[in-house]
């Protein structure tokens, strides 16, 4: 009995032994399975936070070379545009030079001061126009006007002497028919000068109407009018020497500005009503000068009366 006790009790702690080995084994093998769980997931967590961090990484990349690509993009349409605008403006200033002779002005100052001038004169009048404002419009300075045109006396001589040559510098003795008499030929180069002063009509009115208000302004300005009507009449092959001469510009003269009123006031497109005033005015001038020459009146009394022999 004792001995089967003590079997009882060996198989009994044998029994207990083995259940508490394979306890221990189940725990240990529960522990390894959870320590190999939690490396796994720790593993896994660390490969999916650096596969995140390799995919930022490679966002920010792209982010980087688009924004470098952009810029230099840009930044090569900037400086394209830059010299493009560049040779823009340098062919501009190019182009302005050549038409303009440099300088971005008008080639020939003298005639930028006179088209300023009668500009102004057309809008504001005559006047109370000053060589200061004439140099303003014109873009040349101050003391260049003064060099060319020393005042506004000096500016209608040489808008005087500017039709003066556009008018007498195209006529030609082959023009006029030999057949033509003084008068006719008078007439043509008249009109003539009524032509060109067509396209300055507004501001020759001005001028006109305060020059001859103004006493000293039409002393200033007399001797030069006279000589080009002496130069017409030189032109017309009628001389201007001697006490006869005189005569003949001074009465062409005021044949001229007679016929000036009426050219400043005629609508008409080819001058019909300048060109009726004009040929009157001659004819009676014509006639008193015959009248009036010693020479031609012998001659009409020395001639036959009509139906003598």
């Amino acid at each position: 009995m004792a001995e089967k006790s003590d079997k009882s009790g060996k198989s009994s702690k044998s029994t207990a032994g083995k259940s508490t080995a394979r306890k221990s084994a189940g725990r240990k093998s529960t522990a390894k399975k959870s320590t190999a769980k939690k490396t796994t997931g720790r593993k896994s967590a660390a490969k999916q936070t650096a596969a995140k961090q390799a995919t930022a990484k490679r966002s920010a990349a792209k982010q980087s070379t688009a924004r470098k690509s952009t810029s230099r993009a840009t930044g090569g349409a900037a400086s394209a545009a830059k010299k493009s605008g560049g040779q823009s403006r340098a062919k501009s200033s190019g182009g302005a030079r050549r038409r303009s002779g440099g300088g971005g002005k008008t080639a020939d100052p003298r005639q930028a001061i006179l088209n300023a001038a009668l500009s102004l004169a057309a809008e504001r009048g005559w006047r109370d126009l000053s060589l200061f404002e004439i140099a303003q419009a014109s873009g040349e300075k101050l003391s260049t006007v003064y060099e060319i045109f020393p005042s506004k006396t000096a500016i209608l001589a040489g808008f005087i002497r500017d039709i003066e040559a556009e008018v007498l510098g195209g006529v030609t003795p082959e023009e006029f028919d030999p057949e033509e008499n003084a008068r006719d030929r008078l007439f043509d180069i008249v009109m003539r000068c009524f032509d060109a002063l067509v396209p300055h009509k507004k501001a020759v009115g001005e001028i006109a109407y305060d020059v001859m208000r103004d006493p000293v302004s039409t002393a200033a300005v007399l001797p030069h009018f006279a000589r080009a009507m002496a130069h017409t009449l030189e032109t017309a092959d009628l001389s201007t020497s001697g006490l006869r001469g005189v005569v003949r510009v001074k009465g062409l003269g005021a044949i001229y500005l007679a016929t000036l009123r009426t050219f400043l006031r005629d609508d008409t497109a080819d001058l019909s009503k300048t060109m009726a005033s004009l040929d009157g005015y001659l004819r009676r001038v014509e006639g008193f000068m015959r009248r009036a020459d010693p020479a031609a009146r012998r001659r009409r009394e020395e001639a036959p009366e009509p139906g003598e022999t």
